[in-house]
């Protein structure tokens, strides 16, 4: 009788409550689970590093708008722009004694802009004791002088990792008609130029080799700029424009002025994330890191040493 209701008890009971997982079986589960998870894991990761590169994408051509802004602003305030500034500004300033951007810079703009005084000028010397009297009287009666813009594209290098990490940086390098220490006496008052542009001689000005310079600033305007390769070279010009710069990463087209033409400038900037915080941000997939090269066209509007029909 009891074994006859253990058999009837087993017949009832259905078979899957009464057998389990092997081990071969659970081992073969965790290693399936594992591979989906990890496989998971994986494009998680992936869409994450997507998602960073993108944004340093992002950020680096939004620093290279920027940029280009900046110039573009720089240049429509400018009265006289050089074709070549390498052999008219860059040369003449080196020979001359001036501390120019070294480790391979290349000069890409250069030109003249007036600018105003600022309250260091608030009080101007008397022009009639004045060395330069004509000189001094023009500066109070324009309450500006004259300031020589430079912009050069400098290569990165090993020295500059961790200040700056991209391919190359833009330089804006200045030298200011006056300083407030030259205005601090009278005698002091006649410009640093040789050919002054109070003359209206921009084409031909050269800078004085006396010793006595003038102030000079230079400052980095935007780094991560597209390698200083001469490789691709510099956009190609339409005619009767000047090429500047050996680069495609950073280099314009000049036109020089003539009879009753104001001078216009296109300017060409490219980005390149490369280095950014970690190379395998914009390496992702095999994408390139170099960016779409930003253009933009300026028309000079300074008047001096053009003549009408």
């Amino acid at each position: 009788m009891i074994r006859w209701a253990s058999r009837l008890r087993q017949r009832l009971v259905p078979r899957s409550k009464r057998s389990g997982f092997t081990l071969i079986e659970i081992l073969v589960s965790l290693i399936v689970a594992s591979i989906v998870v990890s496989g998971l894991l994986y494009l998680v990761v992936e869409l994450l590093q997507i998602d960073r590169r993108e944004t340093v994408l992002d950020e680096t051509q939004r620093d290279m708008r920027r940029a280009m802004d900046y110039v573009a602003d720089d240049l429509r305030e400018a009265i006289y722009v050089y074709a070549d500034p390498a052999a008219n500004i860059a040369t003449p300033l080196d020979n001359a004694g001036y501390t120019l951007p070294g480790g391979g810079a290349i000069p890409v703009l250069a030109f003249w802009k007036p600018q105003p005084l600022d309250d260091d000028f608030s009080e101007l010397p008397d022009c009639s004791t004045a060395a330069n009297e004509d000189t001094c009287n023009a500066l109070k009666l324009r309450q500006a002088y004259y300031q020589l813009v430079i912009y050069f594209l400098k290569p990165n290098t090993a020295a500059d990792a961790g200040q700056w990490d991209g391919k190359s940086r833009i330089i804006r390098y200045t030298v200011s008609e006056y300083t407030k220490a030259s205005l601090s006496t009278a005698a002091q008052t006649s410009p640093f130029l040789s050919n002054s542009p109070a003359a209206q001689d921009f084409s031909s000005w050269s800078p004085n080799s006396a010793g006595s310079l003038p102030g000079t600033d230079s400052k980095v305007l935007v780094d991560y700029v597209a390698d200083l390769d001469a490789t691709n070279g510099a956009p190609t010009c339409d005619t009767g424009y000047t090429a500047s710069g050996i680069s495609d990463s950073f280099s314009a087209c000049i036109l020089l002025p003539e009879t009753g033409r104001n001078q216009d400038v296109v300017v060409f900037l490219k980005g390149d994330a490369s280095g950014f915080n970690d190379r395998r941000l914009v390496n992702s997939f095999s994408e390139a890191s170099s960016l779409p090269t930003l253009k933009t066209q300026v028309l000079v509007r300074g008047v001096i040493g053009k003549e009408p029909d």
